[in-house]
């Protein structure tokens, strides 16, 4: 299931213009589909964020704004912003279920890789080298750019 907490952070950090031309979709389309601000239309992000395990270009599909692509139904979200030139650690988030002494979180909280702390991330990658924990080798990847970023 994707995370709701998602939506915001990539309303708030693509780029329109490089996203049309990435779907080979007219500009103009996308300038229908956003409001004076140039957000997304308030009735849009409602639906999205009432089914939010779906795919933005999957969203705009069924709600009728744009023609179905396969191309533009299986794109996602984080895919776009890392093509965008956006850090994966302004976008990607991690669950976290535990507080730092290890005592089960009464909600699971979500969190952009940005805002953890560095213990957090370091006690995540050396769980991950012990053999104790299994992440995907994009997010261990993330956490090792991001240690070596603070230390820099």
């Amino acid at each position: 299931m994707r995370p709701k907490e998602r939506i915001p952070i990539f309303l708030s950090k693509v780029n329109w213009k490089t996203l049309a031309e990435r779907w080979n979709i007219d500009v103009k389309l996308f300038n229908k589909i956003l409001n004076m601000k140039g957000t997304l239309r308030p009735k849009i992000i409602y639906y999205w964020k009432e089914d939010p395990d779906l795919r933005f270009g999957q969203m705009l599909i069924n709600i009728g704004c744009i023609s179905n692509s396969l191309r533009i139904w299986n794109d996602e979200e984080n895919d776009i912003l890392e093509d965008q030139g956006i850090p994966f650690r302004e976008f990607m988030l991690w669950s976290r279920h535990y507080d730092e002494n290890m005592n089960p979180l009464p909600e699971v909280e979500r969190i952009l890789i940005k805002d953890m702390t560095t213990n957090h991330i370091k006690a995540i990658i050396r769980d991950v080298g012990n053999g104790e924990m299994a992440i995907r080798g994009d997010y261990l990847q993330a956490f090792k750019d991001e240690i070596k970023l603070r230390n820099e």
